[in-house]
Order: C-alpha cells, then sequence, then structure tokens
C-alpha cells in the first residue's frame, strides 16, 4: 500500500508496526478546512479478515477500552470497518514503551513512579462497573513492558486490552488456553487456571523486580523451558542486594507464587509503594519524567524515529500448540517485532524528591541509601501533592492568612509538620462545578495524595417563540434575533428576556432562572391585550 493512503475517515502517513494479526499505521483524523488530528490506526491483516475468533479479538479489545476513562488508559476513537477491513482508530503522542528504557542508567524514582501509575490504572480498571451496575471483572492478562507507554511529556499509559478477561467478551478464552507473555505470566496463568486481578499484580511485580535487579526474572533456552519455570514460580532476591529492604518486601509480596500472600488489589500494592517513596524522599512526577525521557532520547527524537508500536500479537495456544510457538523472547525484553506500540498522554504528580540521585550500581538502577523508615514521613516533615481531571486547573491553597495561587498538578514538599497543618484546596475551571476540600496533615498522617475529578456544568437551553413573531434580546447571550429562537445553550443563572413587535412597538419582559440541564420555553403572544409572555421549564 502506497503511503499517503485515505482508509476511512483517516489519512495513513506512516506505518509503524506489524504484529502476527494486524498492522499499525500512524495517522491523521481529517476534518473541515485543515483540522487535522493525529491517531493510530490498527487494522487487521487480510489473511485475517474472515477468521471469526480474530475479528471477535478486535472488537472485545474496542469494547474494553472505550469503557474505560482514565487518564492513565489509552483512549480509543472508533471501532469501524473499512469495506471488509475492520480496525481501531486510536490516541497517539510521540514517545517508547517501558523496554527502551532498560539498560540505561534509570533513577530508582523514575521506576518506581511508573509502576504506581501503572497501579493506578490497573485499580481503575480491576472495579469499573457497567450501566448496570455490575462488575466488568476486567483483568488485562497481558502485563508487560511493551505494554507500559511513556510519552515525552512524561505521560504513563497502559495500553493493548486485547486479551483482556471479562464480562465485555463475546468470544471467552477456554481453560487449556494459555494467553499473555509467558515470562510475565503468574503461575496460575501459566497453568491455564482460571486468572483474576492477582495476575496483573503478578506481572507488575515482575516488572519491578526486572528494574532493581537489571535482570530477567526467568532464564530460559527455550519456550518451554521458561513456561515450566513460570509454573513454577517461586521468589529470588539475586540482583537486589543495594536495594532498602522494605522495597524489596513490597517486591516479594507482589511476585508471590502463593495468591493468598500476595497483594489482593491494586490499591494495597499502591498504598505500600507510595508509602516508601514518600518516607524515602523518592518522590518525582510526570514533569521530571517527561524530561528525562526527552534527555535520554535526544537523537531518536532529532531523527522522528519514535518507536511507537503497540504490542498486539496475543499468544493463543492449548498445550497441544505450544510448539508451534513462534514468539523470541531475547533479552531485552523480547523481539520488538511482536507488534506495535500506541503512545498517549498522562497524568498524576507524585511530588519532588529533595535528594540527589547518587552513581549508578550495578543493578542498573540509580538508588540512594534509604534512610531508617520513621513513623513520621520525611523525618517531620509533610507531603502534599494534587492533580485534577483535566488537569492544568486554577485555584487557591489556604493556609491559614496565607493564600496561594496554584494550578494543578501541585507538589509541596518538606511542609513544616511541628503543628497540625490545616489547609484548603479550592481549583476553579470554566464550565465546571468548583471544587473545595479542607485537608490536614500531622505527623502522624504527614502525606496527602489526590487527582480530584472535576464535574463538568451540563449547558441549559433557552428557546423564544413568539405569536405572530418577534425580535429576543437576552443581553449577553442575543440582540434582536427574530423567532423563533431555538436551541440556546447557556450557562445555569438568571437572564433577562425582552422581546420586541415592530409592527406595533410592543415589548414584553421577563426575568427566568434556568437550572443546570434545564431546558426553558418562553412564548411571547403579542395577540393578547395587553401582550404578555410565559415561561416554563
Amino acid at each position: 500500500m502506497q503511503l499517503p493512503h485515505r482508509f476511512g475517515r483517516y489519512l495513513l502517513t506512516e506505518k509503524i508496526g506489524q504484529g502476527g494479526m494486524a498492522e499499525i499505521y500512524k495517522g491523521k483524523l481529517l476534518g473541515e478546512g485543515k483540522f487535522a488530528k493525529e491517531i493510530v490506526v490498527k487494522r487487521l491483516l487480510p489473511a485475517w479478515f474472515d477468521n471469526l475468533q480474530i475479528n471477535k479479538m478486535l472488537i472485545d479489545e474496542a469494547h474494553a477500552l472505550v469503557q474505560l476513562s482514565h487518564p492513565n488508559i489509552v483512549q480509543v476513537f472508533e471501532l469501524g470497518r473499512d469495506g471488509e477491513i475492520p480496525f481501531i482508530a486510536m490516541e497517539y503522542i510521540e514517545g517508547v514503551d517501558l523496554r527502551a528504557l532498560f539498560g540505561r542508567e534509570v533513577p530508582l524514582k523514575f521506576v518506581l513512579f511508573v509502576v504506581g501509575e501503572v497501579l493506578r490504572a490497573l485499580d481503575y480498571a480491576h472495579d469499573k462497573l457497567d450501566a448496570t451496575g455490575q462488575s466488568l471483572q476486567l483483568v488485562h492478562r497481558d502485563i508487560s513492558p511493551s505494554n507500559i507507554l511513556l510519552s515525552y511529556d512524561g505521560a504513563v499509559k497502559l495500553t493493548d486490552f486485547g486479551i483482556a478477561k471479562g464480562s465485555h467478551r463475546s468470544l471467552e478464552t477456554t481453560v487449556a488456553q494459555v494467553k499473555g507473555k509467558y515470562a510475565y505470566m503468574s503461575p496460575e496463568q501459566a497453568l491455564g487456571q482460571t486468572v483474576d486481578p492477582q495476575t496483573d499484580l503478578h506481572a507488575m511485580g515482575i516488572i519491578l523486580y526486572e528494574f532493581l535487579s537489571g535482570q530477567r526474572r526467568y532464564k530460559a533456552d527455550n519456550d518451554l523451558a521458561l513456561l515450566e519455570q513460570v509454573r513454577q514460580g517461586g521468589l529470588t532476591s539475586e540482583g537486589l542486594e543495594k536495594i532498602p529492604a522494605m522495597l524489596k518486601v513490597i517486591v516479594f509480596r507482589a511476585m508471590e507464587p502463593d495468591k493468598s500472600r500476595r497483594y489482593a488489589t491494586a490499591k494495597q500494592f499502591l498504598t505500600d509503594l507510595q508509602r516508601f517513596v514518600v518516607q524515602n524522599g523518592f518522590a518525582t512526577s510526570g514533569f521530571e519524567l517527561g524530561e528525562f525521557l526527552k534527555s535520554a532520547f535526544t537523537e531518536e527524537r532529532k531523527q522522528k524515529i519514535t518507536q511507537t508500536p503497540v504490542n498486539f500479537e496475543t499468544k493463543v495456544w492449548g498445550e497441544s500448540q505450544l510448539k508451534k510457538f513462534r514468539a523470541k523472547i531475547g533479552w531485552p525484553w523480547g523481539a520488538a517485532g511482536f507488534g506495535v506500540l500506541l503512545v498517549v498522554a498522562g497524568w498524576v504528580v507524585w511530588g519532588r524528591g529533595k535528594n540527589v540521585d547518587r552513581p549508578m550500581p550495578a543493578s542498573g538502577v540509580q538508588t540512594r541509601e534509604a534512610p531508617a523508615l520513621l513513623p513520621v514521613a520525611l523525618s517531620g516533615k509533610g507531603f502534599l501533592n494534587i492533580d485534577s481531571i483535566p488537569s492544568k486547573v486554577a485555584g487557591e491553597l489556604r493556609i491559614g492568612d496565607n493564600v496561594e495561587k496554584i494550578q494543578t498538578p501541585l507538589v509541596r514538599t518538606n511542609l513544616d509538620l511541628t503543628e497540625d497543618l490545616q489547609m484548603e484546596i479550592i481549583l476553579n475551571k470554566e464550565g465546571y462545578h468548583p471544587l473545595r476540600e479542607k485537608v490536614v496533615l500531622s505527623s502522624a498522617e504527614p502525606a496527602f495524595v489526590k487527582s480530584y475529578p472535576l464535574q463538568a456544568i451540563v449547558s441549559s437551553q433557552i428557546n423564544v417563540q413568539a405569536k405572530p413573531w418577534g425580535m429576543v434580546t437576552i443581553p449577553g447571550i442575543a440582540v434582536d434575533k427574530e423567532t423563533p429562537l431555538t436551541g440556546v445553550s447557556v450557562k445555569p443563572g438568571g437572564y433577562a428576556l425582552k422581546v420586541h413587535y415592530p409592527p406595533r412597538n410592543q415589548w414584553v419582559e421577563s426575568v427566568i432562572q434556568v437550572g443546570e440541564g434545564q431546558r426553558v420555553l418562553c412564548l411571547a403572544d403579542f395577540t393578547l391585550i395587553p401582550p404578555a409572555i410565559r415561561c416554563r421549564h
């Protein structure tokens, strides 16, 4: 296919990857005038057009993603078909996947930040309800470095829900089938047993271990041997000699082969990780991560070689089919040809650490000698980190008589907790309800981390008709507009409405109150003596 190529509403401009079942293109969504939005299109290869199961997998992936609206999960725009070619259109931003960081000098604070962001995504996905209030029972089942995406702006995104287990699926895996990348499977997943959210947490434990130790968790000469190692499970401290003891405990609990001793939820995992980050000065932010990535990949960005393929190829085999496994798992992180990377924007700031990173140890991750874990985080200092959805929202931070103008994301460290610190957070954004919350930091609870989802204001409508006709004026909205005036969107509030009938130079007016989401209909009747206006909600 010659590029650029028109594909439905999209103009495909660059092929950025291909897996066993799909090919991925960077492209643009074209609109009126010169409107163009960069997107990624994942479309099935011709060999799979008539394959019911593969088509169902693509549909299932779209169904999973469209129900997940979270800043740490890739956004899907459209599931469609151009002729006989099924496709998904998704969000695109330049960046790399997590595999690209292995072998580089990566400060520990960035490793912990990335893991924490993915855990936020998993916490949301695992607890997601459908429109009827029933759990979607989502399990990703393919958590791996190639499916953790990092934008040059510091966003962390989880992608590729193509084999996610849950009630959204139209075609479910049989018990004998094994789905996912072997090196990041839990023992129960490798055995073909029923999986639950703890499988995803086990995979995150392996990823954290590999970055901390600088080596693969499982090593084998062939895929069958690798799968057997995964089934056996087990814990190892190899390569973790210089890692703080508390962090080792977190890693071991996440990788625990015994599910009863493993983290039960992503929230539990995240809580322990966040406590370690705050107490040991490893806090950082998406902004700092973005600056690190820009510096680390300067040449790649200059050459515009943005390797952003989404790892799409899914391995679905029963025991009798394992010998057909064609994957090439090599260091680092397996063959890049397995798929494509789709990178999107992200959010959530964890704060800024005060310590300076020391030289990188042999493990491949820059660490610092951790201070003793104290009951008081950061030795009596407070930590505040707030963000919002959407981000970059203005507001105020009030501490006593001091009023500080702020914008999300906001991070404050080293707050004095000699006495309890009482503060009020105020966020205001056009088109959204204002938000206020009072927060108290103390030596017992020195850290506050929260992201506020702002509630959008639902627009209201004013509709005006007249008998026989008239000219409508609503200050700030309309001036001498002839009736009927319909579908005028307004904010909730009071409005002065005037209607003029020029042939008799007659006027009627009324002050109307419009509530949020209300539709107000007003009728000015100049056939009456005297003329009158009536409004109803």
